[in-house]
C-alpha cells in the first residue's frame, strides 16, 4: 500500500512580519506571503 504525505505551509502574514503570535483571528498575507503562496 502506497501512502502519500502532503506538507503544507502558509505564506508570511502581517502578524508574522510584526513578530506577533496569531491565534483564532486571521491576518492578511503580506506581499511576500502572496508570492510565497503562489509557489
Amino acid at each position: 500500500m502506497t501512502r502519500r504525505i502532503f506538507v503544507l505551509r502558509h505564506g508570511e502574514t502581517e502578524f508574522n512580519a510584526d513578530k506577533k503570535l496569531q491565534g483564532h483571528c486571521n491576518s492578511s498575507l503580506t506581499s511576500k506571503g502572496s508570492d510565497q503562496a503562489r509557489r
